[in-house]
């Protein structure tokens, strides 16, 4: 967890290529069931942007410059956090406990507005929100997921603090 760019996800976005992971197989994360999912992103553009996800009713999204949404089971949490730059690298985290409550991290900082997500959560696309046109547009590196793990608010900071550069905000 502490590692600096060992292992994760490392992802591009072309214009000319959509590319994506895809993980075979879907993974679900049952309601009560606590999880954690964080990742380096350099968005592209800040509107409608998945980096992952298995279906349009299940997947993690920058939705606009101040919004992230998260979408479980087909009930969507739209989170307001603090403002997004294109092509600037971001440490986006989603934390949700065993109560279902979710909170976001931003560059290893807890936003404000929180959400009860009471359904399960599935993903199978690493930088997509499924098989199709929903690439994410920028660059994802070092995405880690936690099933069943409810990261503190000090290993958030952490993993944040593990993948930033001197310059531009990650190695």
């Amino acid at each position: 967890m502490n590692k600096v760019r060992t292992s994760g996800l490392n992802h591009g976005y072309s214009s000319n290529v959509n590319s994506w992971i895809n993980l075979g197989a879907t993974t679900t994360i049952s309601a009560g069931t606590a999880y954690s999912v964080m990742a380096w992103l350099k968005p592209s553009d800040l509107v409608e942007n998945y980096f992952i996800g298995a279906s349009s009713n299940s997947y993690m999204a920058i939705k606009s410059s101040t919004t992230v949404d998260l979408k479980h089971n087909g009930v969507d949490d739209v989170f307001t956090i603090s403002e997004l730059t294109v092509d600037e690298w971001v440490h986006i985290a989603f934390i949700r406990n065993t109560s279902n409550l979710v909170t976001i991290y931003i560059n290893g900082t807890a936003q404000a507005d929180t959400k009860t997500a009471n359904q399960l959560f599935q993903y199978r696309y690493l930088g997509n929100r499924q098989n199709g046109d929903y690439a994410f547009r920028g660059a994802v590196d070092d995405m880690a997921i936690y099933n069943g793990t409810e990261l503190s608010a000090t290993q958030v900071l952490r993993n944040y603090k593990a993948g930033k550069g001197p310059s531009d905000g990650h190695y």
